[in-house]
């Protein structure tokens, strides 16, 4: 389908902002899949989970949670839970840096629902790690 190869261009060589990124490639990624094209799906989020993580300055840092929880549940959609659960654990860290409470509590909360409306099972050290940036929050969190 015509419109599925110029939406894949467009997500792989646009310039889109992080936030919108993410989750044009989710969306793309699953309309792959739909059509026939999980492996090109999962290479495709793979390049961009890549992306990130070579150089995740690159992204305004308030935008790579936004980014990457999204990349999460298209990987976690396709199968790849490793890849999923990895890129959740990104997203978990990128949403900490914030100086500000609210935005690390959003985030934060933000991740979580991602995993849960995957229906993804956080791992022992991802609890963990959500509990030290609950507990690193400022009343009234």
């Amino acid at each position: 389908m015509q419109e599925l190869q110029t939406a894949t261009t467009m997500v792989q060589e646009g310039d889109f902002l992080p936030d919108t990124l993410g989750p044009l490639a989710r969306d793309v990624a699953r309309a792959r899949a739909r059509h026939g094209d999980a492996s090109g799906a999962r290479e495709m989020l793979g390049d961009m989970l890549k992306r990130y993580e070579q150089s995740p300055t690159a992204m305004v840092d308030i935008e790579r949670a936004d980014y990457l929880r999204a990349l999460a549940e298209a990987l976690h959609d396709l199968g790849d839970r490793e890849a999923a659960m990895h890129a959740w654990t990104l997203a978990l860290e990128a949403g900490s840096v914030n100086p500000n409470a609210r935005p690390r509590a959003e985030d934060l909360c933000l991740t979580m629902l991602s995993m849960v409306r995957s229906s993804a099972e956080p791992t022992d050290g991802m609890r963990a790690r959500m509990t030290d940036i609950q507990s690193g929050l400022k009343a009234p969190w």
